[in-house]
């Protein structure tokens, strides 16, 4: 689809963006309010995030649904800075409990220099809640534990 065939195709539901692959194939397990999915595959093509901050996509909600890890975080801020409020991420309360007994280390370790930023910004609700959860426990989670 050419970007301009995108920009004139318009959707007024609740747009899921995700970023890895098993989640995408299954997002209706987690997400069963979602009308449509989008496969993010890591970090979301500007071309996709013209589409969605586009006129004809201001009716539809989105929803983040990535790794909560300082990536994922900054993925979502990257959608949020483009779609405003309508934009938000899916933090379901047992990410603590799964952070705790799935997390990894290295999902902060690995990811230093974008944590590093996260802290300088003025962070959406849901990404200084993850914040606060990163420092708690000193880990991240892949978004697949929430499929377990």
């Amino acid at each position: 689809m050419t970007l301009d065939a995108a920009r004139r195709w318009s959707f007024s539901g609740t747009v899921a963006v995700v970023e890895n692959a098993e989640p995408f194939w299954q997002y209706e397990r987690e997400l069963p309010e979602v009308d449509l999915a989008v496969f993010a595959s890591g970090r979301l093509s500007e071309r996709v995030l013209v589409w969605l901050a586009s006129d004809d996509m201001a009716a539809c909600r989105l929803v983040h649904w990535g790794d909560y890890d300082p990536v994922g975080c900054m993925e979502f801020i990257r959608l949020r800075e483009r779609c405003g409020d309508r934009a938000t991420m899916h933090v379901p309360s047992r990410v603590e409990d799964l952070l705790q007994t799935f997390g990894k280390a290295a999902l902060l370790t690995d990811q230093l220099d974008t944590l590093t930023t996260l802290r300088r910004l003025a962070a959406p609700p849901e990404v200084a809640a993850l914040l606060e959860m990163f420092d708690r426990h000193r880990r991240g989670l892949e978004q697949e534990a929430l499929l377990i």
